[in-house]
């Protein structure tokens, strides 16, 4: 069923508005992700090299000197000429000289959206067979493209009321497309042996600075027994309609309706992860940049741009799931460093927890980890970080800003999933 929640009033007095397909028992739990934790500590203390080698260019620029002094630490050393804004200055061992490349002004940047190449990474396990192609004509790749997305610190959203707070975000790739009903099939049709084999075992899929945030033994009961009943699920997608995987419109449509299990599950198998609320906002943002929306800070968001608006806002054509298109169908809205729909499409399971138990206050947790030191508790008793804007959202909620939480067994035609991966 369909519940609308009103947000508080955003910048302009704009007031936005969130409609939810909810299952019976997860009615009344939509919140809003708390961001009370989260401080100028980094969830990245590695891949911070050349934090203070920001040589002649300073803290506003994006370049840096090629001389530049390595930071303390002796990882992220970067060839792309990113300097002391982005943290990546240093690649030399701790405390001595690095070379931060030539560097250039933000306004000299490549942007990344315009072409984003080829990655030389080899093939995640959902394209090696048969490496499925996604995105329009002119920008084809593979549908497993992983994109880097160099560290560095930015303004993040706090809350709803446009407030921020500094973090830093280390180097990670992420990749260019939402993860298609095609990859999906792919992991249906090895997801049996997969399991046999004792995964996902415990730990798979951790973030390698978020001790703990891996997958947990507790988690696998809420796995489908088998490859059969794994289908059912998403073509049943819960109460809700709209399953992509149940319509057979084409395997490169987004895939929705998965659990946050399941998703977490994917992205494991995949050799990957899923990403922090941090890293997908700091992607969205394109770093310093500071976008307001994936592809810059203007035009308002259209079509051409971004999926969104099909359902909610009725000024707009009323839509049908039908008319979700493929990924990647929308080039001239991809992000700085080049994924696509990162506005629009599906809204995305985040790895955050946002614990529920009042005794284990957010602000009293270490930044991105939520609730991963409460081994007691159920996976039902947590709340799962999901990046909102979807294909159903109003104009309003592709702007990048704060993520929202639901029970990680829920499942909806708004919700996807895209993959993170480390160096």
């Amino acid at each position: 069923m369909l519940r609308s929640f009103t947000l508080p009033r955003g910048p302009g007095g704009v007031v936005l508005s969130l409609v939810v397909g909810l299952t019976a028992a997860a009615c009344g739990r939509v919140s809003l992700g708390s961001m009370a934790g989260l401080d100028d500590d980094d969830d990245a203390r590695a891949g911070a090299g050349g934090n203070a080698g920001g040589g002649s260019a300073g803290q506003n620029s994006l370049g840096g000197s090629d001389s530049g002094a390595g930071g303390a630490s002796s990882s992220g050393g970067s060839t792309s000429g990113l300097g002391a804004a982005t943290g990546l200055g240093g690649a030399g061992s701790s405390g001595g000289p690095g070379n931060g490349g030539t560097g250039s002004t933000s306004d000299e940047l490549t942007d990344a959206g315009a072409d984003s190449g080829s990655s030389a990474r080899p093939l995640p396990a959902s394209c090696r067979e048969l490496d499925p192609q996604c995105g329009d004509a002119e920008h084809r790749a593979s549908c497993c493209e992983s994109l880097p997305v160099p560290g560095g610190s930015f303004d993040m959203p706090a809350d709803i009321s446009g407030s921020t707070v500094l973090v830093t975000v280390s180097s990670f790739h992420l990749d260019r497309f939402e993860v298609t009903v095609g990859r999906m099939r792919e992991f249906i049709a090895h997801y049996e042996e997969w399991r046999q084999q004792g995964q996902p075992q415990p730990g798979l899929g951790e973030h390698p600075l978020i001790p703990g945030s891996g997958w947990q033994e507790r988690f696998s009961p809420q796995l489908p027994a088998s490859a059969e009943e794994f289908e059912t699920r998403l073509r049943d997608c819960g109460p809700t309609p709209f399953s992509t995987y149940a319509e057979g419109l084409s395997d490169e449509v987004p895939l929705n309706c998965a659990s946050w299990f399941e998703a977490a599950a994917f992205c494991a198998w995949d050799g990957a992860r899923l990403p922090t609320l941090r890293e997908l906002s700091y992607a969205a943002a394109g770093g310093a940049l500071q976008r307001v929306y994936p592809w810059g800070d203007e035009p308002v968001p259209r079509r051409e741009l971004a999926l969104f608006g099909c359902i909610i806002d009725t000024s707009a054509p009323v839509c049908t799931i039908a008319d979700v298109t493929p990924v990647g169908a929308r080039p001239l809205g991809a992000g700085f460093f080049g994924q696509d729909d990162l506005a629009g499409s599906m809204s995305e399971w985040e790895l955050d927890v946002n614990p529920v138990v009042e005794a284990l206050p957010p602000n009293n947790l270490p930044p991105d980890t939520g609730c991963t030191d409460c081994a007691d508790l159920g996976p039902d008793e947590s709340l799962r970080r999901w990046r909102p804007g979807d294909w159903l959202a109003r104009a309003e909620l592709m702007k990048n800003g704060v993520s929202f939480a639901l029970p990680p067994d829920v499942r909806n035609y708004f919700l996807g999933l895209r993959c993170a991966r480390d160096e």
